[in-house]
């Protein structure tokens, strides 16, 4: 991240910590809208991230799934893989939320099928992260 979308995410972050959702979610906004203007689809996916967590904890259901979907977009316009992973589980998470697990199990199997789980333990009960 730059410097000033940095700095802004950051005391985004410590207010999401705080618990002071909509204070966080200025600063996130506000880094957002550096990162458009610089093109930057990597810190624009984290920084959605950070907003979805802001919404799922403010119980804005709806809202958290459109953030993670519009992280999901710019994490795969990079192929960030990493990324990816971390949204599809988020993902997974929101819809297991709304009671909706035979969707929250699609996402999770697709974030099992990305490459950092690429085999099993020896035990074969649990993707081992490589």
């Amino acid at each position: 991240m730059s410097r000033g979308e940095g700095i802004l995410n950051n005391i985004g972050e410590i207010h999401r910590q705080l618990e002071q959702y909509e204070e966080a979610l200025i600063y996130y906004e506000n880094a957002l809208v550096m990162s458009k203007d610089l093109n930057n689809f990597g810190n624009m996916a984290g920084i959605l991230i950070n907003m979805g967590h802001i919404y799922r904890c403010l119980n804005q259901n709806i809202k958290t799934l459109n953030i993670y979907k519009d992280s999901l977009t710019y994490c795969r316009k990079i192929d960030d893989k990493i990324k990816i992973g971390e949204v599809l589980n988020c993902l997974g998470e929101a819809y297991e939320k709304l009671q909706k697990e035979h969707v929250a199990l699609q996402y999770y199997r697709n974030v099992a099928k990305s490459p950092r789980f690429q085999s099993w333990d020896e035990g074969g009960s649990r993707f081992v992260s490589k």
